[in-house]
């Protein structure tokens, strides 16, 4: 879907970011204004957008329709995505024995996003049910997923 080719452009921004931090960086560091260490290099975006092309040429096979609301809400997740991962980078050069703590962190996160969207999706699709809302609360209750189709 076109959603999926949006969410893959984070390694577009990743790499054009962390181009612009190296060019930046080399500068503040003495490097001559038009020497390699400190001018845009194209050559390095090149993988992240062959990337993105094979995503795009594997996802948008038959895709249809205009732009639509999922796909403004899309745009968000390269550059949230892209932002976390650059400032994890730089948490990781400041203090590399802050590995495991924020990694626990971020899947706690995750994990507890995800039950919550688990266990509140029937009040999210409410609509499904004939007595609206007041019904999906009665179907409101700690749930255990099924996991018979993958297991």
């Amino acid at each position: 879907s076109r959603s999926c080719v949006i969410c893959s452009l984070h390694c577009v921004f990743v790499a054009i970011i962390a181009e612009l931090l190296r060019v930046r960086r080399a500068r503040d560091a003495g490097a001559i204004d038009g020497s390699d260490a400190a001018t845009f290099d194209l050559k390095r975006l090149i993988p992240a957008v062959v990337a993105v092309t094979g995503v795009a040429i594997v996802e948008l096979t038959g895709a249809a329709g205009g732009p639509n609301v999922g796909d403004a809400l899309s745009i968000a997740q390269p550059i949230g995505f892209g932002m976390g991962y650059l400032q994890l980078e730089e948490l990781m050069a400041r203090n590399p024995a802050a590995a495991l703590p924020v990694s626990a962190i971020k899947l706690s996160v995750v994990a507890a996003a995800s039950l919550c969207m688990f266990e509140l999706s029937p009040l999210i699709h409410s609509a499904d049910y004939a007595g609206g809302i007041s019904e999906a609360l009665t179907h409101l209750s700690l749930q255990f997923p099924n996991f018979g189709a993958i297991l």
